[in-house]
């Protein structure tokens, strides 16, 4: 009965979403994400036991029942703040969004006001940007890559070896991909871009596909709302049909590379061409893809009562905002504590869900997935809002990581990236005022 719930809620959702959205809303690719993330919950049972994946043989665990309301608690949730917003519109108390093309996406570049005497300085405040992650990819990154190619390569042991700086190497790079492909009036050289491909190709090679996965998202939702003219979403996606289709087949591209990865960094290519070439390969990937681990990482922790304190929840959740009074947080996260206590590893990322349900049962649960839409609706505000290109590229990036990416992730690990975009963001734009700032000096 629940799990029958549960897919009319979703089935409500996608029709509310085609028939009175026009544009994608970063709402949107929340539910979306939903959907991706809680799949298993279409079957009522995940694959518990991952280590078969040679064998084709899984453990299949039922879903319990308060699982299953969470995930319906999450569909209300978005349903709730979807008809409110459809009602403001109506009403016609949104008169700012009427000026923005009447939708709550990434918005079309319009609200960007440059004077001319800007381009330059954004320019080279951007270039600036290039250069030093070039810096931070030749002496930091490159060396350990190399390294790896044909030996045995293993990501958890090439990032803890990695320097710190690492961390915003990655960000940087997104926030560059992103800002590239959708800054509107400033022109870039062909080597501008061809840069920053190759800085997203090293990204990947660092085993981070999350961070491509987050700049194709955020690039063509922008490209696709500005084409939009249509009368409802349905609409938009019949016109750019090619787009998604490309984000579609990324996102299984991306999904299938994941048990071919390693193999192919050790230059094992037996391995690869007999995997690719098995249509077993293809079903078993499927069974023990990432949503399937992030579903069973939230019904592990519902399903055995796992508790974590609140009081260290919201004490690392809220100081994960200063960059360096966190690192004097003592106290174990949930993301760490609760994988070794179920699991006995510390490879299965997280759950914002699960972590809110372990702190404070369905209460908070239902207060943070409503805090976690309204920071991306606040975000998606932004975007649409911008004045600068910089920034509109943070809230752009912010609003994708988020919407997208936090149902792996506990809620202070969200809150740590969009704090990692945020400060990049700031070092982009103090450049571009330092610019300005010597060019007014010169006259």
């Amino acid at each position: 009965m629940l799990q029958f719930v549960f897919i009319l809620l979703v089935i409500i959702n996608a029709l509310l979403f085609l028939f009175l959205s026009k544009k994608i809303s970063y709402l949107f690719v929340y539910y979306m994400s939903s959907c991706v993330y809680y799949s298993s919950a279409f079957w009522g049972y995940y694959h518990s036991n991952i280590s078969g994946f040679s064998s084709g043989v899984f453990d299949d665990t039922m879903i319990d029942a308060k699982t299953y309301w969470l995930m319906i608690v999450n569909m209300l949730c978005i349903m709730f703040v979807l008809i409110v917003g459809a009602i403001r519109k109506k009403i016609g108390s949104c008169q700012n969004d009427c000026n923005s093309n009447n939708d709550n996406s990434g918005g079309d570049g319009g609200g960007v006001n440059y004077r001319n005497s800007g381009f330059v300085s954004e320019r080279y405040a951007v270039r600036v940007a290039i250069a030093f992650s070039f810096i931070v990819a030749i002496f930091c990154v490159l060396p350990p890559v190399i390294s790896s190619f044909g030996g045995s390569f293993n990501k958890a042991e090439l990032l803890e070896d990695a320097p710190g700086i690492v961390n915003y190497f990655k960000c940087i790079v997104t926030f560059l991909t992103i800002y590239l492909f959708t800054q509107k009036r400033v022109n870039y050289s062909k080597m501008d871009y061809i840069a920053v491909l190759f800085l997203m190709f090293l990204t990947l090679l660092l085993g981070h596909r999350s961070y491509v996965v987050i700049a194709i998202i955020g690039i063509l939702i922008t490209r696709i709302n500005t084409s939009s003219k249509g009368k409802n979403l349905l609409a938009l996606f019949v016109k750019n049909w090619k787009k998604i289709l490309l984000i579609v087949l990324c996102f299984f591209v991306f999904m299938f590379s994941k048990n071919i990865y390693t193999a192919l960094f050790n230059g094992n290519i037996d391995l690869v061409k007999n995997r690719l070439s098995d249509s077993s390969y293809y079903q078993n990937s499927i069974k023990v893809s990432e949503f399937n681990t992030i579903f069973a990482n939230l019904d592990s922790v519902v399903s055995r009562d796992y508790t974590f304190p609140i009081d260290i929840y919201l004490k690392r959740t809220l100081f994960t905002a200063l960059p360096v009074v966190n690192k004097y947080i003592e106290e174990e996260p949930f993301s760490r504590k609760y994988q070794m206590d179920l699991f006995g590893v510390n490879t299965r990322a997280s759950t914002f869900i699960g972590e809110a349900y372990a702190c404070g049962g369905f209460l908070l649960s239902v207060i943070i997935i409503l805090l976690v839409i309204i920071i991306v609706l606040l975000l998606a505000f932004g975007a649409r809002n911008a004045k600068s290109n910089i920034w509109r590229t943070f809230f752009i990036l912010s609003s994708v990581d988020v919407a997208f990416y936090i149902h792996r992730n506990s809620l202070e690990y969200g809150l740590y990236r969009v704090r990692s975009y945020l400060l990049i963001a700031i070092f982009v734009y103090a450049i571009y005022l330092f610019l300005e700032r010597m060019k007014k000096n010169e006259k």
